[in-house]
């Protein structure tokens, strides 16, 4: 060791006594933990507007998976399966088999779900009548926003019909 002391070139050697330590900077503490490094890795890119429709408290984590994609227009209906390659012998509606399989119609123009959609709407006080799914997520994601059990519950239900 001493050797190796001596084998040293003057411009490395410290020129303190203190002993060198590893300091974190991803937080102020200056100590290593999961959580800084998560927030270091993986920056938020603010909230969306119908987060609270999808994530929370209570929610069914396979609703909200499904209302996340719906969210992000990124459902594998039909239109899109066949946008992205795959071969399909049909792209009609599975329900009404009258037009192409695509999400707007699925929740607002199919014969065979809109009236379940309806119902809904009208059981948790949210009709809307015949809105695009652009304007009823904005609605919803305005109208819904409370923690009261209210809003909680129509949001369930919301999930759960999607």
């Amino acid at each position: 060791m001493r050797r190796l002391k001596e084998a040293t070139p003057e411009s490395l050697v410290p020129l303190t006594d203190f002993e060198d330590q590893v300091v974190w900077e991803g937080c102020r503490s200056g100590v290593f933990n999961t959580k800084s490094v998560m927030k270091a890795l993986y920056t938020t890119r603010g909230e969306v507007s119908w987060s609270k429709l999808v994530w929370g408290k209570g929610y069914v984590p396979r609703y909200a998976f499904i209302v996340w994609l719906l969210c992000k227009k990124k459902l594998p209906t039909m239109d899109r399966l066949r946008k992205c390659g795959v071969s399909l012998i049909s792209n009609m509606c599975v329900f009404c088999k009258r037009a192409e399989e695509s999400m707007e119609h699925l929740y607002f123009n199919c014969c065979m779900t809109r009236p379940v959609w309806a119902k809904v709407q009208h059981m948790c006080l949210t009709f809307r009548g015949s809105c695009s799914w652009d304007q009823n997520l904005a609605w919803l994601a305005a109208h819904l926003r409370s923690n009261s059990f209210a809003d909680q519950l129509r949001r369930l239900c919301f999930a759960a019909t999607v």
